[in-house]
């Protein structure tokens, strides 16, 4: 009982601000959403008057600096994927040891080889190349193996 008495005077509550709130915009001769954006406009106005203030001379140089370096060529720099040859930022891009890769998963497909007549499929890694699949890859996104092995040219 005593409940259902509680919500009760929490609606007669909300009830009564309601129209409280209409009298107040019958009085100003403006709808009530006017009035309640007129409000709210008021209230961040009165938040936001001492928002023009120096800005400490750390923070200033840390957010330039952070800046500066969210913005670099570095960390802006994307490089295509050799075997999808999407463009991934540099951070993401993740590079393998060509002996890694399971060859049957890029072989093209035997239904387009035709379409794919005038390409010349060796790509100068004797992986690849002494494998019998006609594989795909983007050869400008090769990137060079560190070591002097020519049985590792190169990575993917």
């Amino acid at each position: 009982m005593q409940r259902a008495h509680a919500n009760y005077r929490h609606h007669e509550q909300e009830q009564q601000h309601k129209r409280k709130k209409d009298i107040q915009a019958a009085e100003a001769c403006v709808p009530l959403c006017v009035l309640e954006m007129d409000n709210k406009f008021a209230l961040s106005k009165e938040q936001y008057a001492n928002w023009l203030y120096l800005i400490d001379k750390t923070n200033a140089n840390n957010a330039l600096a952070e800046f500066c370096e969210n913005t670099s060529c570095d960390a802006l720099r994307e490089l295509l994927c050799a075997i999808c040859s999407k463009l991934f930022l540099y951070e993401h891009l993740t590079t393998i040891d060509t002996r890694e890769v399971y060859l049957p998963l890029l072989e093209i497909d035997k239904y387009f080889e035709e379409s794919f007549m005038g390409i010349d499929f060796t790509y100068g890694h004797p992986y690849i190349d002494n494998s019998s699949y006609k594989i795909l890859l983007d050869r400008d996104s090769f990137v060079k193996s560190n070591t002097s092995n020519s049985e590792n040219s190169f990575n993917l």
